[in-house]
């Protein structure tokens, strides 16, 4: 799991190289690391080696549409936010792109301050996802240790069990 001050990383799965370059020169201001890659098969090559926490994905790649390629990525990196990108928006697109693990939906032509911060969400949700992780294990570990002291269970239990066999010790003077 990486740490909430681990540097964050992206991966542009675009085949223009135009717009990945655009891309990766903006950010680059920002604390992250970015990836680019032209096919959907290097895409899914680079999420198998790196741990990814955002992609930009495009709609259409010279091996496939994008929304087949999110399985794998998520695969590879099951807390990756996928932003979906295109210049073909349309509302059949946009749902076959969240039932495949998008995280969100962008159409092309967008103002690279959008993307940012989309971006940024993306960031805030996946450290609000370990948060929210961290504080239920923290909950059921509480309910763990709970159970063990507790008065139904646990070592009330033992305690009885230790009290009768005590008993049938040591018989009540009369």
């Amino acid at each position: 799991m990486k740490s909430l001050n681990s540097p964050k990383t992206l991966l542009i799965i675009d085949d223009d190289k135009i717009f990945c370059d655009t891309i990766k020169s903006y950010l680059a201001k920002d604390v992250m690391e970015v990836f680019t890659a032209h096919t959907g098969a290097e895409g899914i090559n680079i999420c198998s080696h790196k741990k990814v926490d955002v992609v930009l994905l495009d709609q259409k790649l010279p091996d496939g549409e994008g929304h087949s390629f999110c399985q794998s990525i998520l695969k590879h990196n099951d807390k990756a936010k996928i932003i979906f990108i295109t210049a073909y928006p349309s509302f059949e697109g946009a749902v076959k792109a969240i039932k495949a693990g998008a995280h969100d939906y962008l159409s092309k032509p967008f103002e690279l301050e959008e993307l940012s911060l989309e971006i940024e969400q993306a960031l805030r949700t996946i450290e609000l996802e370990m948060v929210e992780q961290f504080h239920q294990y923290k909950i059921d570990k509480e309910s763990e240790d709970s159970i063990l002291v507790g008065s139904e269970g646990g070592l009330s239990e033992i305690s009885r069990l230790v009290d009768l066999a005590a008993s049938s010790l040591n018989p009540p003077v009369a």
